[in-house]
């Protein structure tokens, strides 16, 4: 997997897991609304009550926007593609401005978050008293004095995440992940500004309990001073975070209604010409294996796939069906105005592709070693032994690379339906996979290839039906039930 990847893999992973902090945060606090007694008259009562207020604040903002960040976050797989070949959409000049600038913002805000942690640690200290505290007597003053400022950490620590995920991603999920990392900021934001006004209220209410005795009125002065500093330190932060929420706000909003703002500019539509085409002849490489992949001229082994239709079929076996992984696939074209039914072996083992009944293998597909996680496959015609291009995992999708390793080709999941692909190259179709279970069930699954009118001349054909058992197994164990 390559770095870019791990990275957007990385900012994907923490954003959800703060996402899930704040749903079970919501959940706690839930269950502690609901336990809270109603509290008798009085200042006692007065101050269960304000306690009951402080926990549905938290919960009725935490709950439903971890919700609604971990329901609007796009998948994995669609974080992990990679745009396509064609002209890639980009994001507005304004939000990739934007987006640093709020990021830079949240992480100035760490300045202050850090002095009201360790002012509040030294205050826990203070009242608890110096030492372990093995009786477990300072979780509720450090839940009082240490929940805000960590709400206020995880607020800033959410806008950086949002702001270079949306920036690595494709333009067009940008506003996804902004929509997605705004709910979770948002809930954050909103729900420590509330805790901090609900705590600052209880500690008015403990100041009113302390000051009706004349032996805790200093105490009660204490503590005014102290919800005071509160105020002062954490209201600027609290205020802050929502200014920057509000950014937030805007930049997903412009990535998602002005992305392709530029589509619309003139020679936005213009095609262009995959990498690997070959203006001349073409010259051997180093290891003198012509370079034929996306050229006009066919290999010889796509010269023996001239139908227009082709079906990949895995020959199941018992153990075969147990394991999901066949050793033997048969491939046949159907019969059109080139002629009649043709059908060949794939070998699973040797990678090879021959002809049936019997002749020798034309093509085969050869495993490139240390590919993992990413599988890479080259695709060799065996009658000159040259490479046509490399197949790379990159999954759900492939890249189809040329012999210098450039991309030239994109497998990816169709619009028209599940286990539905399509082959493109310079923004045009060249095939489209079909996967299905046959008459039998899971015993006959089958992959049909349909060649694009035209599409002979971008992209050797051997390279395509190569693909094919691959590409069924993949679906294939992608939809097995769990």
């Amino acid at each position: 997997m390559s770095p870019d990847r791990l990275l957007r893999l990385a900012l994907m992973l923490a954003l959800r897991s703060l996402a899930m902090w704040e749903l079970f945060i919501g959940l706690g606090t839930l269950a502690a609304a609901l336990l809270i007694p109603s509290g008798p008259p009085g200042e006692g009562g007065a101050w269960l009550d304000a306690a009951a207020v402080l926990a549905w604040s938290v919960a009725l903002t935490f709950l439903p926007a971890g919700a609604a960040a971990l329901l609007l976050m796009p998948p994995r797989s669609e974080i992990l593609r990679r745009p396509p070949l064609e002209r890639p959409a980009s994001l507005p000049g304004a939000v990739k401005i934007l987006l640093p600038l709020l990021a830079a913002l949240c992480a100035l805000e760490c300045v202050p978050i850090a002095d009201w942690w360790s002012r509040n640690l030294a205050l826990l200290e203070k009242v608890t008293g110096p030492g372990r505290d093995p009786m477990g007597l300072s979780v509720i003053p450090g839940t009082i004095l240490l929940f805000v400022p960590i709400v206020a950490a995880a607020t800033a620590l959410a806008g950086m995440l949002a702001s270079g995920l949306a920036l690595l991603v494709r333009a067009e999920l940008a506003g996804s992940v902004l929509r997605a990392s705004l709910m979770l900021q948002g809930g954050l934001a909103a729900g420590g500004a509330l805790a901090l006004h609900r705590l600052l209220g209880l500690a008015g209410r403990g100041v009113s309990l302390l000051s009706s005795s004349a032996e805790t009125t200093a105490a009660a002065h204490e503590v005014a001073a102290e919800a005071a500093r509160q105020q002062m330190i954490g209201g600027g932060v609290t205020r802050g975070l929502l200014w920057i929420t509000g950014g937030y706000l805007a930049a997903a909003a412009a990535a998602s209604w002005l992305a392709f703002r530029d589509e619309a500019r003139p020679g936005a539509g213009s095609v262009v010409e995959p990498r690997g085409v070959a203006e001349g002849r073409p010259g051997p490489a180093s290891d003198d294996r012509a370079a034929v992949a996306g050229t006009s001229q066919p290999s010889r082994a796509a010269g023996a796939f001239d139908r227009a239709t082709f079906v990949v079929q895995p020959r199941v076996r018992a153990l075969s069906f147990l394991s999901g992984r066949h050793s033997e696939y048969g491939i046949w074209g159907y019969g059109d105005a080139n002629g009649g039914r043709i059908a060949f072996r794939f070998d699973w083992a040797s990678g090879e592709v021959r002809p049936e009944p019997g002749g020798a293998a034309i093509m085969a597909l050869r495993a490139r070693p240390g590919g993992w996680p990413a599988r890479a496959y080259d695709v060799v015609d065996l009658s000159t032994g040259a490479l046509l291009a490399t197949l790379r995992a990159d999954r759900p999708d492939w890249e189809v690379l040329d012999t210098r390793g450039r991309p030239i080709a994109r497998v990816e999941p169709s619009s028209e339906g599940a286990h539905r692909y399509v082959a493109r190259a310079a923004g045009s179709d060249l095939c489209r996979y079909s996967w299905y279970l046959g008459s039998g069930g899971a015993l006959n699954p089958e992959l049909e290839i349909e060649f694009s009118p035209g599409a002979d001349g971008r992209l050797d054909r051997a390279v395509l039906i190569g693909l094919g058992p691959l590409l069924e197994r993949q679906i294939r164990l992608a939809s097995r039930p769990t």
